[in-house]
């Protein structure tokens, strides 16, 4: 009886953990930021597979959560203002050169990106056919920041 417990939760956390959902953490501040008034700073939650790698030359590198096969999304508290944001594309074998862009952020607000991935992406290997062109999306105004140049995946 203890055994077909003890099986039952062991497949039932296996589920969960192969289901391949998704989970955001908690916001935290970004690196170099925690000194920042909090009614100055704006929300940037990593989505669709864009992840952030730094802000203004600041890079955070966070550890590896292992065994975890779902997508984790950070937030990350940054100042309102101009700033260049370093991110990047991952999406399973595909990972993307980092690509900074500049940034208006304004306070109080929330930004989730969208990656913008061709339709014919092919990739063989480390070689690959598809650009992505990130964009960073205002949820508090539902409208899009400008947009960067497109940008190959890495080799």
């Amino acid at each position: 009886m203890i055994l077909r417990k003890c099986n039952s939760a062991i497949l039932f956390l296996v589920g969960l953990t192969l289901c391949g959902c998704s989970r955001t953490l908690a916001p935290q501040r970004f690196t170099g930021f925690e000194s920042a008034l909090p009614e100055s700073l704006a929300l940037v939650r990593e989505s669709k597979h864009v992840f952030l790698r730094g802000v203004d030359g600041k890079n955070y590198y966070p550890a590896p959560i292992v065994f975890d096969m779902a997508e984790t999304y950070r937030q990350f508290e940054i100042p309102a203002g101009d700033h260049q944001i370093t991110i990047y594309y991952e999406y399973g074998e595909i990972v993307s050169n980092d690509s900074t862009i500049p940034v208006r952020l304004e306070p109080g607000h929330t930004y989730a990106f969208r990656p913008n991935v061709d339709k014919f992406f092919v990739s063989f290997g480390t070689l690959s056919t598809g650009k992505w062109q990130a964009v960073l999306v205002d949820d508090t105004q539902i409208r899009q920041l400008p947009a960067p140049p497109a940008t190959a995946p890495a080799p």
